[in-house]
């Protein structure tokens, strides 16, 4: 294998070499060969030896092989492609939630705008009632002070 920008190198500050056949990967992304792998993380409490991480958890250091079988590959890609299958069903789930909550909000806003001219129209009646009620008060006193000052009537 050719030393290009696929390759993967040891993460071990002095060796730098190409992965192959088995690497450790660690929990902060770190990649060490086997030699530097099996030798660091044999201690306890395991420390990552490119960033000082420590690696306390079950599953912060997991040593892998490189070239998987055919069957693990296959294996990853049907749960890749079941993976999608579920993305693309929860999209079009939420694309209808979407639209369903667009429908609604215009429905809202429609029966908003309805209430808004309701108050409006209540508001101008209640100020033409005031001004009604004011005028009907006006003429009530004004006959009544009128029949006061009204000279009083006759009958010849």
């Amino acid at each position: 294998m050719s030393l290009g920008e696929d390759s993967l190198l040891c993460n071990f500050p002095k060796c730098r070499a190409v992965l192959t056949g088995f690497a450790w990967v660690t929990a902060c992304s770190h990649a060490f060969c086997d030699q530097h792998g099996s030798g660091e993380f044999s201690r306890s409490p395991a420390i990552c030896p490119a960033c000082s991480s420590a690696l306390s958890g079950k599953l912060d250091i997991v040593r892998t092989e490189l070239a998987p079988s055919e069957e693990y590959k296959a294996m990853v890609q049907q749960e890749r492609l079941f993976q999608e299958y579920s993305l693309s069903r929860v999209d079009a789930q939420v694309k209808q939630m979407e639209k369903l909550l667009s429908q609604q909000n215009q429905s809202r806003e429609l029966e908003l705008s309805a209430l808004r001219g309701e108050i409006s129209s209540l508001k101008k009646y209640q100020k033409l009632q005031g001004l009604y009620d004011s005028l009907r008060l006006r003429n009530m006193v004004g006959e009544r002070d009128g029949a006061r000052h009204a000279p009083p009537k006759y009958n010849t």
